[in-house]
């Protein structure tokens, strides 16, 4: 593969992927959320919350 380089702006972006994708599975781990192909966004907030209650309890 070339090299590519990278102006500022993605440098930035490319790190705060890398921070965002720690926090993701941090919490897919703490709450034991795993990848259920939700048909619909409200169903898979609904899942998170329900976790998040479980959680909590």
């Amino acid at each position: 593969m070339k090299k590519v380089l990278l102006d500022a702006g993605r440098k930035y972006l490319l790190k705060k992927r890398f921070v965002i994708e720690t926090i993701f599975d941090q919490l897919k781990n703490k709450l034991t959320i795993d990848h259920t192909r939700h048909r619909s966004v409200s169903n898979f907030l609904l899942n998170v919350m329900r976790r998040l209650v479980a959680y909590q309890f």
